[in-house]
């Protein structure tokens, strides 16, 4: 009976021991930050670049993909994403923003797992700042503004700082779901010749008949010969599908 009990308890502080060792390995694998280094400046003009060091540790147990989202706001919230260079101890590369991102603070995650199970596993706060550019390219109308299902127009845009021949111009809403981007579309537009004149330009816009009535978020991308010569103007809730 002695030689039982007695081979309960060193059973039973042998599995303390192992639950603590593994306990341990995985505390150890928990990635951290320690430091986060944006050059030039935190406060980056939508639109442009910056490079960006994060030191910690265990940095090669995250994704290679870094996300960015409004400080303070949930997973829902806007985003957008860095694919940076990593070692165990830094991740290394450039952000890239885009001239329709949010304006304000962002913060930094973190993550691990794969689509569509992200999980956050690291977080700093307030690391960049978007804030707008001097020029930057935007929209002030778009005539019409709205079109029935199953129905083909052209419509005008007209705007500020349009200057550039490759345009791209792009009706659908944004929609983020468990941090996850999905847009509604059902809106083709086509422009309709590549050369802006006087701030604007024309475009065939197709509402297809199966699409859902509401409205859509407006997009033009002009891209230039570089990155900083390249701009994007968003009009929210700018175009509307109507029913017949």
């Amino acid at each position: 009976m002695k030689i039982k009990i007695l081979t309960k308890r060193i059973l039973g502080i042998f599995m303390i021991v192992l639950f603590t060792a593994v306990s341990s390995v995985y505390a150890a694998d928990k990635p951290t930050i320690d430091k986060v280094v944006i050059k030039p400046s935190k406060n980056i003009k939508r639109g442009s670049q910056a490079e960006i060091t994060i030191s910690g540790t265990n940095l090669d147990q995250v994704n290679q993909g870094v996300v960015f989202r409004k400080h303070g706001a949930g997973k829902n919230a806007d985003y957008f994403s860095a694919y940076l260079y990593q070692t165990p101890t830094t991740l290394t590369g450039t952000i890239s923003t885009s001239g329709c991102a949010d304006t304000g603070s962002y913060d930094l995650f973190l993550q691990t797992g794969s689509y569509p199970d992200y999980v956050d596993a690291a977080k700093k706060a307030n690391v960049i700042n978007l804030r707008k550019g001097s020029k930057e390219a935007e929209i002030i109308s778009i005539k019409p503004n709205k079109l029935p299902k199953g129905v083909t127009k052209k419509v005008k845009v007209k705007g500020k700082n349009l200057k550039g021949s490759n345009i791209y111009f792009e009706i659908y809403k944004y929609v983020t779901k468990n941090g996850e981007h999905t847009s509604i579309g059902g809106v083709d537009a086509q422009v309709i010749t590549q050369t802006i004149s006087n701030n604007g330009f024309t475009a065939l816009v197709t509402v297809l008949t199966d699409t859902v009535v509401g409205k859509r978020d407006v997009y033009i991308w002009i891209y230039g010969d570089n990155y900083e010569d390249s701009k994007c103007a968003k009009k929210k809730n700018g175009f509307g599908v109507i029913k017949k």
